[in-house]
């Protein structure tokens, strides 16, 4: 909407000349209002700026907060085998761990640890399930917890994912210890995922139907993957299999969870949407969102895997579009 051309109505009395409540501007960023006839100013841009960039740089991550979200604390003295059975009965993917008496939080587990944790127990240390949670991320842990606060912009927070690899960020409030929030990455464009170049082209990770978890985790661990796509004797696409679907495959084994790395992976694997080359970003994240992993994968016209999306790449793509979106408009002055 050209900001030019604002006017107000109001009933019985016709047109009113605009107000100047925002600088003169060329565009303007509207977000609906609760009530469907309200909109809030965002930010304002001018034809010169990248709109996304501005948009992202104006909301802060109080601003993505669900209104009903919640987030899974698990006390680091719980051991590992409960810890990880109360991550999968949440139905979250992460949970953060915390000193009950100090209430400081030490670090965060997510069900890569659960697969991590079955590696070291067939190979390590057989006694790890019922360790203190605590102790995993003090010997085991990977990364160090990344945190940012309810006043960090959004661009900013996707920065940090970025820089750290990380699929999730707490969020804390600015002056206290109390966990608010954790949020994912998730935001959009408008060109094809084949076009745009992003995520994994070729090379793609793949497993057989007629293989056993035990070969995913170990690839799952050893490539850093979230999924890793299903195919059968002619390399065509069946479906994905995800660290959540061992989860979920995992709980049945509870009393002696180490029978997963036996179980078929055409028993656990999952038919989600794929993706085509001509599909936007945008309609590549609404296909990611419907699956609820953080990958997508693309198929050509004979259903083989040519590639592969994640939330990460979509990011990095929308904080790198700046720079892109400078150099084209100084290649049309």
């Amino acid at each position: 909407m050209n900001v030019l051309d604002c006017f107000e109505m109001e009933e019985g009395r016709g047109r009113l000349p605009r107000r100047l409540s925002v600088p003169e501007t060329d565009y303007v960023i509207l977000r609906r209002q609760p009530r469907e006839s309200e909109l809030e100013i965002v930010a304002v841009v001018d034809r010169h700026m990248d709109p996304y960039k501005q948009y992202m740089q104006s909301l802060l991550c109080y601003d993505l907060a669900p209104v009903h979200g919640s987030v899974v604390l698990i006390d680091g003295d719980l051991p590992m085998r409960k810890s990880l059975f109360a991550l999968y009965q949440s139905g979250h993917n992460a949970a953060v761990v915390i000193n009950s008496i100090a209430h400081n939080p030490i670090g965060m587990i997510t069900v890569t640890d659960c697969l991590r944790a079955i590696v070291l127990a067939l190979n390590i240390d057989p006694n790890i399930s019922d360790r203190p949670v605590c102790d995993f991320i003090r010997v085991y842990g990977t990364k160090s917890l990344v945190t940012a606060t309810v006043s960090m912009s959004v661009w900013d927070a996707a920065k940090l994912f970025r820089l750290n690899h990380v699929h999730r960020i707490p969020i804390f409030q600015t002056d206290e210890n109390d966990l608010f929030i954790d949020i994912l990455s998730p935001y959009l464009m408008q060109r094809t995922l084949l076009d745009s170049g992003i995520g994994t082209w070729g090379n793609i990770v793949t497993v057989t139907s007629d293989a056993c978890c035990g070969e995913v985790i170990d690839k799952l661990l050893t490539a850093k993957l979230s999924c890793i796509a299903v195919v059968n004797e002619h390399n065509i696409m069946l479906g994905k299999i995800s660290k959540n679907d061992i989860m979920r495959e995992l709980a049945g084994h509870f009393y002696n969870y180490l029978e997963i790395v036996n179980v078929p992976v055409e028993n656990v694997y999952r038919v989600p949407p794929f993706g085509r080359p001509t599909h936007t970003v945008y309609e590549g994240i609404a296909l990611l969102l419907s699956s609820d992993d953080q990958c997508l994968f693309i198929v050509d016209c004979d259903q083989r895997v040519i590639a592969s999306v994640a939330f990460t790449d979509i990011v990095g793509y929308i904080l790198n579009s700046s720079n892109r979106y400078d150099d084209e408009i100084s290649a049309t002055k």
